[in-house]
């Protein structure tokens, strides 16, 4: 299941890749009005249409942002807390003595919750300035406890007897 899923990702980032545009003055479907549109709106954020110019100074405002190193080390520590839980959890609850399909049954309630913070906290963090970082690390405080309870409470806990 893993190869296939790794495999369908890797073919539709490279897909993207060819579709998607790489700024919106190549875009397919577009007359020239839109393409104006398009451009005038990238301009009234400061985005720019096309920059290929590399600038030090960018470089050292994100090597000294805190938000950037925040959220860098969440994202990648997330990975420890998060992994064991989601790989392992329907062979967990399989071993409480449920089928396979029921242990996936299970589990849905746990997806829908997930999915409803996930779009819960980006709400708040479009409605809200400056907490986006505060939410994700909120949303990481349930899988780290989830992870640390698998470590450290005693194997017989978790074992049916």
């Amino acid at each position: 299941m893993f190869y296939f899923a790794g495999a369908l990702t890797i073919v539709w980032g490279v897909l993207l890749l060819w579709i998607l545009p790489a700024e919106p003055i190549k875009a397919k479907g577009f007359n020239e009005r839109e393409r104006y549109m398009s451009v005038a709106r990238l301009k009234t954020n400061n985005a720019g249409v096309r920059n290929t110019h590399f600038k030090m100074a960018q470089v050292t405002e994100l090597l000294l942002d805190g938000n950037f190193w925040m959220l860098f080390w969440s994202s990648f520590l997330i990975m420890i807390s998060n992994g064991p839980i989601s790989t392992f959890l329907p062979i967990i609850i399989n071993s409480f003595g449920f089928s396979t399909f029921n242990s996936l049954l299970l589990l849905m309630p746990c997806g829908f919750w997930s999915g409803s913070l996930c779009l819960l906290f980006s709400y708040i963090s479009y409605k809200v300035k400056n907490v986006r970082v505060w939410l994700f690390v909120l949303g990481e405080i349930g899988t780290t406890l989830s992870c640390l309870l698998l470590i450290l409470l005693p194997r017989s806990v978790c074992l049916p007897s």
